[in-house]
């Protein structure tokens, strides 16, 4: 996940002189990678770790560097004070989008730069926890204008009429799937629904069309840097905990900007609730399970001042049990390992003593390794250059995009991330992809990958094949079909195998220029130039020739397809 901040504001909440060396640093050892900075456009990116969703929050960041060097901060007033705002939830949204939670923040000073961030964390939680806004979305409206109790019901499409967000008309439902930019990118969620998520105050004044798009009457946050202003927050989903973890992640974004946060009692047709919680979570860890994953002892002492830097207050230490409070915004610790590797950063893996193994053992490559050097070599020395991409892509890219149904593959339940979703069946539409991000180098670009693919096979013990495959692709103003079977009929020389090319028909690639490429009469691969279609989709501009080769097996057993 990216995260985009101004470096200005990020070193003024900081709040103290640090060199940015060293900044950076400390950010890396926290799981925190620096993936661009522009001091001229005041713009810092960070790369951060799937499972630290708070870190989305510039304000989280700040605080968990603050704690790490144990620096003075005004600590937030965590308490969500009692109050009489109710939403009545109608029986006719719960087969739809069951699920709603809310809060009011007051005495919220929101400058531009404030609004901003808020923003940005809004649409970063919506990308990544909430799926996309399948599993939950979030609302930000102006409180003043509300009138409570508010109504989270299902309407007909028909029946429903505002004027949406950035829009100075009012537009049917229907209307904001079909012709408004957000509800083009989201309406996906309600197709085939009868019925659309309203939510609506007692003045019947619509605040949204969850998932898709607030009111341009109630839902336009404006900043003001002298006024502290209230807001109301929802959040609706499909998940409960998805949710509840969505709205405690923005609620605490704004605590820390200086909100009093009031609950929001949730009318169920079964029962009402008011969920929202700012407390500290309870955790534990084990002494002995620390010594043992750390290899080194430490003392008591040491170990509360490694937890209170990582952000860990209440902390108790009886014997070998520690327990401890953990920050609500923590979504990450879900075993007592996340605290100790907690412990262990705060320590330092530099500090870790090395040891030499007790069983000492002689180290050489597998058999297959030899063929993938010799297959490196030989693309390298042809000026492909090499690259390496993750295991794990996005559906569209398997098969939209490649103007195709996706070879069959596995996809992940539980995925942080829709990008990263589904187990590659295949390297080329990955190596397309990644030419897309490369456009402004020089052309021609030829590269190539020897990575990993995994089928489904439900003959095999773990229901799976896993492949080593070779992709590599060519694209410019005067790529060349022949050149590059040229250089593959060289590369199977050298290995001494017999090739044989059979013209077939494949919609990823220009008709009457693609070819299967089988060894001793096994299909192992496919050469062609590339479809204009999917070099579109891409938003590619160049010819592209592409090749794939299947070139071994790695499990169960060792077998060299060629």
């Amino acid at each position: 996940m990216k995260a985009e901040y101004k470096l200005s504001n990020l070193l003024r909440y900081l709040g103290h002189d640090i060199k940015r060396d060293e900044l950076l640093d400390t950010l890396f050892l926290l799981k925190v990678e620096l993936e661009e900075l522009k001091e001229e456009e005041d713009k810092i990116v960070f790369e951060i770790t799937p499972d630290r969703v708070d870190l989305l929050s510039i304000k989280n960041l700040v605080k968990m560097v603050q704690d790490y060097y144990q620096w003075e901060r005004k600590e937030p007033d965590l308490n969500v004070y009692d109050s009489d705002y109710e939403i009545n939830v109608d029986p006719s949204i719960l087969p739809i989008r069951p699920y709603i939670a809310g809060a009011v923040i007051k005495n919220l000073l929101i400058t531009e730069d404030d609004l901003i961030e808020m923003i940005n964390l809004q649409e970063s939680l919506h990308g990544s926890l909430a799926r996309e806004r399948v599993k939950a979305s979030i609302g930000l409206y102006v409180y003043d204008l509300i009138r409570f109790p508010l109504y989270y019901e299902a309407k007909s499409p028909e029946e429903i009429n505002f004027e949406p967000l950035g829009f100075n008309r009012v537009m049917t439902a229907n209307m904001i799937l079909e012709d408004h930019p957000t509800g083009v990118k989201y309406r996906h969620i309600l197709a085939g629904l009868d019925k659309y998520p309203i939510f609506h105050d007692s003045a019947e004044n619509v605040l949204s069309m969850p998932p898709i798009i607030n009111s341009n009457d109630l839902g336009a946050v404006r900043p003001d840097a002298k006024n502290p202003q209230s807001l109301f927050v929802e959040v609706t989903g499909t998940k409960k905990d998805i949710m509840l973890k969505t709205l405690t992640l923005i609620v605490m974004d704004a605590v820390e900007r200086g909100g009093e946060v009031y609950q929001v009692q949730i009318n169920y047709p079964d029962g009402s609730e008011k969920p929202l919680t700012l407390a500290p979570q309870p955790k534990s860890m084990s002494i002995k399970s620390l010594h043992s994953l750390l290899g080194e002892p430490l003392s008591t002492k040491e170990i509360d001042g490694y937890l209170r830097r990582m952000g860990y207050t209440g902390i108790s230490i009886k014997g070998d049990k520690v327990s401890l409070k953990a920050p609500i915004t923590r979504l990450d610790l879900l075993h007592e390992v996340d605290i100790i590797e907690d412990v262990i950063i705060c320590y330092g893996y530099n500090n870790i003593k090395p040891e030499l193994p007790e069983l000492l053992t002689k180290s050489s490559n597998l058999p297959y390794r030899y063929l993938v050097n010799k297959v490196r070599e030989f693309f390298s020395g042809l000026g492909y250059v090499e690259v390496l991409n993750y295991l794990l892509t996005d559906n569209e890219i398997l098969s939209s995009l490649m103007n195709k149904e996706a070879v069959s593959h596995y996809k992940l339940m539980n995925s942080k991330l829709a990008q990263y979703s589904d187990i590659r069946p295949e390297l080329l539409p990955i190596l397309l992809s990644y030419l897309s991000k490369n456009q402004k180098n020089p052309y021609p670009q030829k590269i190539f990958e020897i990575g990993e693919t995994v089928l489904p096979d439900m003959e095999a013990y773990n229901r799976n094949r896993q492949l080593l495959n070779l992709a590599a692709v060519t694209t410019g103003e005067n790529v060349n079909l022949n050149k590059v079977k040229s250089e593959l009929d060289i590369f199977f020389k050298l290995l001494h195998k017999e090739v044989q090319y059979q013209r077939i028909t494949h919609p990823s690639y220009l008709e009457g220029r693609a070819f299967s490429i089988s060894i001793d009469g096994r299909e192992i691969g496919i050469l062609g130039e590339i479809h204009p279609k999917v070099i579109l989709n891409f938003k590619l501009k160049m010819p592209i020739i592409a090749l794939e080769l299947r070139l071994v097996q790695q499990f169960p057993e060792i077998e060299f397809y060629i």
